[in-house]
């Protein structure tokens, strides 16, 4: 079968199902359950069900008849944030050595194809945290996830906003509290961006929805478009943010993260925030009949309250 040369579908009706099947036909590992010309039955030897349709990307649990895996196929909008998918790789690789992550099965990176194991689990809860072994547990795969090692440029903050800036020109005149916020934060932004030397491998998304739970209460991390080597602070802050968690609540569970900051963590806490509505408002730029517009004000609204 002729290689394609990139797949870019979400799951509306059931011809994209069989779409996709025709396009995994290329992929070693589903190949041989896939082809059905020899035998009839070998039709039912792969599943295909939608976990979720996100904007940079769709992803697809696939279960064979032995196996299940997570597959994930890039959108066209798969750079708009900047995501590096050979740097993902490289750092999801060696996670998974880490037993921090799924491991990958296959990647093809030019049709925008990843697919990983499957992690059986539950996704952790805030209620979880309360527990001291599995907040133990969270609190190492923080540490472990600053161990990992790989030959990657920096993600430079200063860089990645001036990006998001130029992104949203059409837009600025409506929020001028994010201008000001900018203004604001610009010393902070450009001084971890200098403090390359500080530098770790970080998530940047450690939300809810990336954070698996397994029956023996370890955690792992999904979803890693955004790790990059950049400041570990950030990386905290936006987790901090996610799960909405005091400042006494983090100075209990992650003492030793808490109490070595030599930042305003207020501050730092804003950036992450104002990061998040950049985020948002790029959306909005793209789909200004989506839900983006709300979350956008919510966040500024956020933003306002540091």
């Amino acid at each position: 079968m002729e290689k394609t040369s990139s797949i870019d579908l979400k799951l509306t009706d059931p011809q994209k199902i069989i779409k996709l099947r025709q396009a995994l036909l290329t992929v070693p590992l589903l190949n041989p359950a896939l082809q059905s010309d020899a035998d009839v039955d070998k039709k039912d030897w792969v599943h295909i069900f939608p976990i979720a349709m996100g904007y940079s990307n769709s992803s697809y649990r696939i279960e064979t008849q032995h196996k299940k895996y997570v597959l994930r196929i890039d959108t066209s909008a798969k750079n708009l944030f900047q995501c590096d998918r050979q740097h993902e790789l490289a750092i999801i690789t060696e996670a998974a050595k880490l037993q921090l992550a799924p491991e990958v099965v296959y990647s093809d990176i030019e049709r925008g194809i990843l697919i990983t194991e499957y992690i059986v689990g539950r996704l952790l809860q805030k209620p979880d945290l309360s527990k001291p072994e599995i907040a133990n547990n969270l609190n190492q795969l923080l540490d472990d996830i600053s161990t990992i090692q790989v030959d990657i440029s920096a993600r430079l903050l200063h860089k990645t906003i001036g990006y998001y800036w130029q992104l949203l020109d059409p837009l600025l005149k409506e929020y001028p509290q994010l201008a000001s916020c900018r203004k604001q934060l610009q010393p902070l932004i450009l001084d971890l961006s200098m403090r390359q030397h500080e530098y770790e491998i970080c998530h940047n998304d450690l939300t809810a929805g990336n954070l698996i739970l397994q029956q023996d209460d370890q955690i792992k991390a999904l979803d890693w478009e955004y790790a990059a080597l950049s400041h570990p602070l950030l990386d905290f802050a936006i987790f901090a943010n996610a799960w909405e968690l005091s400042n006494v609540q983090l100075s209990e569970m992650f003492p030793q993260k808490f109490y070595k900051m030599d930042f305003d963590w207020q501050q730092v806490r804003q950036l992450a925030s104002f990061i998040e509505a950049l985020w948002y408002a790029i959306r909005v730029t793209r789909e200004p009949f989506g839900p983006w517009e709300k979350l956008l004000q919510q966040q500024i609204q956020q933003l306002s309250r540091y």
